[in-house]
């Protein structure tokens, strides 16, 4: 098995070695502005963080794993086609944005249905790394739990509806980048490099999770679970930071982003390897692999020049500290086995990077001398996306299992009510049994007046 999988790094290794870092463009507008190794080397994010899944996955589930990349890939080309694009982009690009409170309160775009023109294809482009990273968590950890049709339909469902609406109030547009504006909180809500939205689709991942019958936690289980590829884990690591880096906003504050983030990145993989000698005597090789991912993250909703090095090193740290005990969580006391670390890395270090402006940012974070407002803004946005992206997945979840158990239980009583009747020595009734299990009707009766 590991000699079928290791095809997939080394493509990816010679395109990382012989590619320039250049930065795609903050907003897609035309096609001059996308250059195509930009673009080319965005691929690795989702590419990376696929060998890091593989990596720590183990006996036959990693074959699934691994095929999960080109079918996230898929169904992230046929959302946009569908709507991502003018749900998400439809009133900043196209000026059709849906505002039924009044200006400044868009919810969601409603151009750019099916269309095809310049504008368009060059955004769906520019989206669709991002949207094949959103679509993994769906895919990965719903694996065993449900039918696969099932969670490709989460994945389409978060792919067609959960990613652009969440996309659209953040940056297309809608209401919550605009706070600023409309409730004078700080500059709206800020997300510079857009991890609210693999965080969307990852929180409505675990509220269907949640929603699912789970199983019993292994008290002899390992407090971390081994890479049993570290060399995929590790690798995957590098090329899904270089891909993240690629996705960083193009200005003139891209070498700033850069530098800032990779600080991050190496305060995260120092204190990683730190925990694990602690834990385990000897540095794991899997937690490095996603510490690279998660210090490029925690520092990643902030704009360029709002943190200082010091700041961004410290953060990346606490995100490697942290990275194991969040892994824990989801694997043992929320008993969700199955990928825990991706839930860890896009979900709870993906939420905290969104307060990080709030508090840190030098433009408007509490702890460097401003106002609360910034910081209400990171939390009503974060609200909000927890809301959209996860109870409300949860809800429906939860109504469709209680709608789907019905008939059975309904059964079930029926079954105990004959029990309990043949138990006294008599004769159910034609009320006690369920409508799909009561006799026909004698038909003398259907004619009497």
């Amino acid at each position: 098995m590991k000699r079928g999988i290791s095809f997939l790094w080394a493509p990816l290794l010679m395109l990382a070695l012989e590619m320039p870092v250049w930065a795609a463009p903050a907003t897609p507008v035309a096609g001059n502005d996308l250059a195509t190794s930009a673009y080319l080397l965005a691929w690795l994010w989702p590419a990376g963080l696929a060998l890091v899944l593989v990596g720590i996955s183990e006996g036959w589930s990693i074959s699934d794993v691994a095929a999960m990349l080109p079918i996230a890939m898929a169904l992230a080309v046929l959302a946009e086609l569908l709507s991502a694009f003018g749900l998400h982009y439809g009133g900043a690009l196209l000026g059709a944005e849906w505002e039924p409170f009044g200006p400044g309160w868009g919810l969601l775009g409603h151009a750019g249905l099916l269309a095809s023109s310049e504008l368009v294809s060059v955004a769906m482009l520019y989206d669709l790394p991002r949207l094949t990273v959103a679509l993994l968590p769906p895919l990965v950890v719903l694996r065993g739990r449900v039918w696969p049709w099932a969670r490709y339909l989460v994945a389409l469902i978060c792919g067609i509806l959960l990613y652009p609406v969440a996309g659209n109030w953040v940056d297309g547009g809608g209401w919550l980048a605009r706070l600023g504006d409309t409730l004078g909180l700080g500059a709206g809500f800020v997300d510079a490099g857009l991890v609210s939205l693999p965080l969307v689709t990852t929180l409505a991942t675990l509220g269907v999770a949640l929603a699912l019958p789970r199983g019993h936690a292994t008290p002899d289980a390992p407090e971390l679970r081994p890479a049993y590829l570290p060399l995929h884990v590790l690798l995957g690591g590098v090329l899904g930071l270089l891909g993240w880096l690629a996705l960083l906003p193009g200005s003139d504050g891209n070498i700033v982003l850069v530098v800032t983030t990779l600080w991050a990145a190496a305060g995260a993989v120092l204190f990683a390897a730190f925990y694990g000698w602690l834990s385990r005597g000897a540095v794991e090789p899997g937690l490095i692999g996603r510490g690279l991912l998660a210090g490029a993250l925690v520092v990643a909703a902030a704009p360029a020049g709002e943190l200082s090095l010091l700041a961004a090193f410290v953060l990346g740290a606490l995100a490697g500290l942290a990275l194991a005990p969040l892994i824990y969580l989801f694997d043992q006391s929320l008993r969700l086995r199955e990928q825990s670390g991706l839930l860890a890395l896009l979900g709870v270090i993906g939420a905290l990077a969104l307060l990080v402006p709030g508090l840190l940012g030098a433009g408007g974070g509490l702890l460097a001398g401003h106002d609360g407002g910034q910081l209400y803004a990171q939390a009503l946005g974060l609200l909000a996306l927890g809301l959209w992206g996860g109870v409300l997945p949860w809800a429906v979840t939860t109504l469709a299992r209680a709608v789907s158990a019905l008939p059975a239980q309904l059964r079930e009583r029926a079954e105990q009510e004959r029990l309990r009747l043949a138990a006294v020595g008599q004769e159910p009734s034609a009320e006690a049994l369920t409508p799909v299990d009561a006799p026909p009707a004698d038909d003398e009766s259907l004619n009497r007046p």
